[in-house]
């Protein structure tokens, strides 16, 4: 089991709709979610939200879609609520597919924080029944998990498979900050994947050693809608 922290979760997900909770920080003024349409491409800012106000993204007011918007019992949450076509074109985000977003924190004094680990948005579809969820992408080189590439699901993940793409590298997972980790070999061996069978995931840390490593991901939703 994963003791990932996650910056955001998503309450609701349905076609053109995204509603999201961002919990409070100390002394931050303001919250800003980038996107990217794969966690190893460049994020773009696509929100900054305010303390005292959140987000409503204005389309949907004109769609519609935000009467059906149900009040929500928060307290020390940020909501931000919108349509990821909203923002297709300045950050190349489809509503219909797979996106990442992280979060960013802005101080009462203008010190802007790092960016959270990426988070992995799908469609709704995919978190119903035993949808394969599927994913891809480059691991930095790094020499420990504490340099890792952090990365969390959109859900408790089980049945999760993890497989080094590379020829030669080798690969290390590990479910949690700070944890043992598991190292996949490259050549597309027998130890080049890994199940891992026990318990629900939150999201995985990963790096290559002495290169970058490309992999790959599937699991399905640990308790489905």
């Amino acid at each position: 089991m994963s003791n990932i922290f996650r910056p955001f979760y998503i309450v609701r997900r349905r076609p053109h709709l995204l509603d999201a909770l961002i919990p409070k920080a100390a002394n931050m003024e303001r919250y800003r979610l980038f996107a990217a349409p794969s966690f190893d491409a460049a994020f773009t800012q696509i929100i900054e939200a305010r303390i005292g106000a959140g987000y409503l993204d204005p389309a949907l007011m004109v769609s519609g879609a935000a009467n059906g918007l149900q009040a929500l019992n928060n307290p020390g949450q940020l909501r931000v609520t919108f349509d990821p076509a909203t923002f297709s074109t300045v950050a190349g985000i489809a509503d219909a597919d797979q996106f990442w977003m992280t979060l960013q924190t802005v101080d009462f004094a203008g010190v802007v924080g790092p960016q959270s680990a990426p988070g992995l948005i799908v469609p709704e579809g995919l978190l119903r029944g035993d949808s394969l969820i599927l994913f891809s992408g480059t691991a930095p080189n790094a020499a420990s998990v504490a340099n890792s590439q952090q990365l969390y699901f959109p859900c408790r993940a089980q049945n999760l498979t993890i497989r080094n793409e590379e020829a030669v590298t080798p690969l290390f997972v590990a479910m949690e900050g700070g944890g043992g980790e598991v190292m996949l070999e490259g050549g597309g061996g027998t130890l080049a994947q890994n199940v891992f069978p026990d318990g629900a995931a939150g999201g995985i840390l990963v790096r290559g050693n002495g290169a970058t490593a490309k992999f790959s991901v599937s699991f399905t939703s640990y308790l489905p809608l």
